[in-house]
């Protein structure tokens, strides 16, 4: 929750004007963010809804709901972001591009908790 927090309190992810491909639409279209919480994880769907990969705290469902309803242009943000460097400076998504065609073009984006002094 940490994570997703500390996203959403970013004004802005600079990501430079690009064109996206057939394919890199489609992926965005079915990008889903997922975030750890207290116990379980937490997964965007493409369009924003929660699901939860267990039983989420009242203080963390009602957390993950105000940044739903006020940070979707933020979280929009990073799924270009995240899309604008995978594309640049990965091989990922190209290389991996027939099972990811072949998935309906859903890719889930993990974000780990950072933890202070460990390596990455």
């Amino acid at each position: 929750m940490k994570t997703l927090s500390a996203l959403v309190e970013r004004e802005a992810f600079d990501v430079p004007p690009f064109a996206l491909d057939l394919f890199q639409r489609k992926v965005r279209e079915g990008l889903h963010l997922e975030f750890f919480l207290a116990r379980g994880r937490l997964i965007l769907t493409p369009h924003l809804a929660p699901l939860t990969t267990a039983e989420a705290t009242a203080a963390e469902r009602e957390r993950v709901r105000a940044i739903c309803e006020e940070s979707q242009d933020v979280l929009e943000q990073v799924k270009l972001y995240l899309l604008y460097n995978l594309s640049l400076y990965s091989a990922l998504l190209e290389t991996n591009s027939y099972l990811v065609a072949l998935n309906e073009h859903r890719v889930i984006c993990r974000f780990l908790p950072t933890v202070p002094g460990r390596a990455r």
